[in-house]
C-alpha cells in the first residue's frame, strides 16, 4: 500500500533538496560605528524559479517571499523567488513542523534548533562553527 505524502513532508523535501539551513553571524553597527558585538541569526531558505513551490511553502509553513533577479551582462537569467525564515521564533516554528521529515539536512536542522533555544553566546558560537563545517561546499566534514 502506497503512503500518501502530506504537504509538510513535501515542504520538508524542498527544504532538504533545494534549501539552506544555517546560522548567520552578524555584527552590531550603528551610524557606521562597529561595536563588535556579535549575534547569531538562525535561517531557513528555499530558492526557485518556479513560483508554485514557494507558494506551497508560504501556505503550509509561513508567509515570506522575496523576488530576486541575479544580474548578468547577457540578460538571460530568470526571475527567482526565495522563501526565507529568520530569527529564533520563526525558524523554531518551521523546524518543529519539518525536522522529523528531513533526511539530508537533519543534522543541520538539529544544530539550528539548538541555536534557537539556547541563550549562551558561547554555545551559539560553537553551533555556528559546526553549521559552517556542514554547509561547506564539497564533502562535508563531520565528527
Amino acid at each position: 500500500m502506497k503512503k500518501e505524502i502530506t504537504t509538510i513532508e513535501y515542504c520538508a523535501g524542498f527544504i532538504d533538496g533545494e534549501g539552506y539551513i544555517g546560522i548567520l553571524k552578524a555584527k552590531y553597527k550603528w551610524k557606521g560605528i562597529d561595536y563588535g558585538y556579535r549575534y547569531f541569526i538562525p535561517v531557513i531558505s528555499v530558492g526557485s524559479t518556479y513560483k508554485p513551490i514557494i507558494e506551497v511553502l508560504n501556505k503550509t509553513l509561513k508567509e515570506s517571499v522575496e523576488k530576486q533577479q541575479v544580474y548578468n551582462k547577457f540578460g538571460n537569467r530568470k526571475l527567482a523567488y526565495r522563501w526565507v525564515q529568520k530569527g529564533n521564533k520563526s525558524v523554531k516554528k518551521v523546524l518543529d513542523l519539518v525536522k522529523s521529515d528531513l533526511i539530508i539536512k537533519k543534522e543541520l536542522a538539529n544544530l539550528v534548533y539548538k541555536c534557537c533555544i539556547t541563550k549562551s553566546k558561547k554555545e551559539k558560537e560553537k553551533l555556528y562553527l559546526k553549521c559552517r563545517k556542514l554547509n561547506k561546499r564539497g564533502l562535508a566534514e563531520t565528527e
